[in-house]
């Protein structure tokens, strides 16, 4: 509980540091032109609207501010680890509809690993297998949040090499595994991009 209002403290620290933020809409999928099909183990990622997300884009310097693995694509659902205020989520692993995603979106990305379906399923398992688990933001190697959820899930099959950010900041100073570590990784190629502008 502690760590929540220091947490809590922060981000109010730095929404009023970086912005006014200006008002920003969630993402529909009619917004989506040439969507290709979407296969199960692509990784999601998305440009967020809210303060948290304006915060890690600044931090990290990148565009995309969480991420999340498609379990489903009929219909589609991702899962990932969120604490999303637009959409009311839990702060834990949690499953979304592709719309539910969006909600807390204004653009995504899509890549896609280069793996056997077997390898996929395994992947998909272990990170199945932390579903409804908290969401922790620490510097420890108990923490969970979206990315080391990911980074977890891939590590014992894929030869990741995902670069860390030393984020030097109040309270939150650390090693952190932003999208962006994610997003530039060589493993992966890139399928689709958004680019709704507002």
């Amino acid at each position: 509980m502690l760590v929540g209002y220091i947490i809590a403290l922060g981000l109010v620290f730095c929404k009023s540091f970086f912005y006014p933020q200006p008002q920003i809409h969630s993402l529909r999928l009619s917004q989506l032109e040439d969507l290709p099909p979407i296969e199960v183990g692509d990784v999601i990622f998305r440009e967020g609207i809210g303060m948290d997300s304006a915060i890690i884009q600044k931090l990290s310097n990148h565009r995309y501010t969480h991420i999340g693995i498609i379990i489903s694509n009929d219909p589609i659902i991702i899962l990932h680890a969120s604490t999303d205020s637009c959409a009311h989520h839990a702060e834990s692993v949690v499953l979304n509809t592709f719309e539910e995603f969006l909600q807390c979106s204004q653009n995504i990305a899509i890549k896609r690993f280069r793996l056997s379906a077997d390898v996929l399923q395994n992947v998909i398992n272990r990170a199945y297998q932390r579903l409804g688990d908290a969401f922790v933001l620490s510097r420890n190697h108990q923490r969970l949040y979206c990315t080391t959820l990911l980074e977890d899930a891939l590590e014992p099959f894929v030869a990741l090499n995902l670069s860390y950010t030393n984020v030097e900041f109040p309270v939150l100073g650390g090693e952190y595994l932003f999208p962006k570590a994610f997003f530039e990784d060589s493993h992966s190629v890139l399928i689709y991009e958004s680019n709704v502008a507002w």
